[in-house]
This record gives structure tokens, C-alpha cells and sequence, in this order.
């Protein structure tokens, strides 16, 4: 155990994962009140309607407070009144008459039985004019696999149809939401099926991989201790959900 600091044996960490889907902003205009876990929006928002096209639950609010952002993750709303009930916000709970607006999902993903990650590098070959040859490493690309072959509900199901929808291809998946320096930008994995089954006495679904695939070439793989700060850039990767 000598060589883990706090006697932690792996990388990385040990916290669930947590996945952004980056989207445009589907509202922005006022609020006219903040509280702990609300916010009262001004004018005419209609909820429902933003839920029938974009599934309101997950998605986050952002405003200021004493002219700071702030933000939270949408749990419910209610139409007549035009009241979003919130998780809590990160930042303050915002001033009255701020400006406001809806952007991003924000997922956050249970254990799953096992989340492989892999880095494929990736190399340029050149033959010399001796007959040697070069093989020029120019980064790697990132991939992980969320395995809830065995198991899965149907609420954590649903988590992931936006990866499925074709107006949404960027991503923002935090492995392990205890080290959060480590962000990577990702898609679904092109060329992989969707499968699963409904198990014995309809009790969940199973044969559920969720396969992702980044889109940025990496210069390294960041092989540090869980108690490094890590990643693109720690400030990178803290403040990634008010930068996207």
C-alpha cells in the first residue's frame, strides 16, 4: 500500500460516472424569484412544451447570483405557475430579475457492473529511404464501456436517449465524478448495436452496454494517482459545466 497515498489502490478514483449532453440553450429571459431548491421564470416558458420536445428533467438552469453564475439540475417543474424545482444550486441561490436560461443535460449515472476504458494511440508510419521504419506516435483516442450487462432499470435505461438522438452529438463524460479533472469529450461509438432483453418476471433489462468514443485526440494518458489532480487541466475539468 506504500505507494498510494491514503491507502487508495487505483486510478483515477472510485466515484460514480457522470455524462453532459451539450446542447443549445432551449430557454433564456428572466426570473422573477430564486429560492433554496426553486426558481419562478418571467413571461410565458411553457414547461410542458419544452418537455414534450426536449425531456425538461436533467437539464440545467443556469442564472447569477449577486452577479455570479449559477446553476442546477432541473428535477421538476411546474407549468401553471412556471416554477422549476431544482437539486441545489452550485453557486448561490440567484437574485430576483436575473437573466436565465436552460442549457445541457446533466446526467448523473449509478455504478455500473464494469466501466472499461480504453486509449488507442495513434501512430503515423513512415519507410525510410534506408528500408527502417518510423513510427511517429501522435496521440491516442479515448473509449469507454459501460457495462450493465447483467442489470439495468428502466430509469437508469432512459438516462441515455439523447445518445441515441441524431441532434445530439457532443458529450461530456466525467469517469469518475470524485476526480472531476478528468473529462473527456465523447460520442456514441459508431458500429455499435443497441441490444438488450427484458429479464425473468420483467424485473429490468439486461445485455446493456453503453459504448462511447471520443472525438479529441489526446496527448497523453493521465496514469496518475486518484489524489492528482488530473485531466485536461483540474480548472478545465471542475468548471467544465459553466464553460461548455
Amino acid at each position: 500500500m506504500a505507494d498510494y497515498p491514503n491507502n487508495t489502490t487505483v486510478l483515477h478514483g472510485e466515484g460514480k460516472p457522470r455524462l453532459w449532453v451539450i446542447t443549445d440553450a432551449i430557454w433564456t429571459g428572466t426570473n422573477s424569484a430564486g429560492a433554496a431548491t426553486t426558481i419562478t421564470l418571467n413571461g410565458t416558458p411553457a414547461l410542458d412544451d419544452l418537455d414534450t420536445e426536449y425531456g425538461l428533467a436533467n437539464f440545467v438552469v443556469y442564472s447569477y447570483s449577486s452577479s455570479v453564475l449559477t446553476w442546477a439540475k432541473i428535477v421538476s417543474w411546474n407549468d401553471g405557475t412556471d416554477v422549476l424545482t431544482v437539486d441545489a444550486w452550485n453557486n448561490g441561490t440567484p437574485d430576483n430579475s436575473q437573466t436565465t436560461y436552460i442549457q445541457h443535460k446533466r446526467l448523473d449515472l449509478p455504478y455500473c457492473q464494469s466501466l472499461i476504458e480504453t486509449f488507442t494511440p495513434d501512430f503515423v508510419v513512415k519507410k525510410m529511404l534506408d528500408g527502417s521504419i518510423r513510427r511517429i506516435k501522435r496521440g491516442y483516442y479515448y473509449s469507454a464501456a459501460l457495462n450493465f450487462s447483467r442489470y439495468i432499470n428502466k430509469n437508469t435505461f432512459m438516462l441515455f436517449r439523447d445518445l441515441y438522438r441524431i441532434d445530439y452529438s457532443r458529450f461530456a463524460f466525467y469517469p469518475r465524478l470524485d476526480n472531476q479533472g478528468l473529462v473527456y469529450q465523447v460520442d456514441l461509438a459508431p458500429g455499435t448495436d443497441l441490444t438488450f432483453h427484458q429479464l425473468r418476471a420483467h424485473q429490468g433489462h439486461g445485455a446493456v452496454v453503453i459504448n462511447l468514443v471520443g472525438i479529441e485526440r489526446l496527448t497523453e494518458v493521465k496514469l496518475y494517482d486518484p489524489t492528482v489532480e488530473a485531466g485536461y487541466g483540474y480548472g478545465y475539468g471542475q468548471s467544465y459545466g459553466t464553460q461548455l
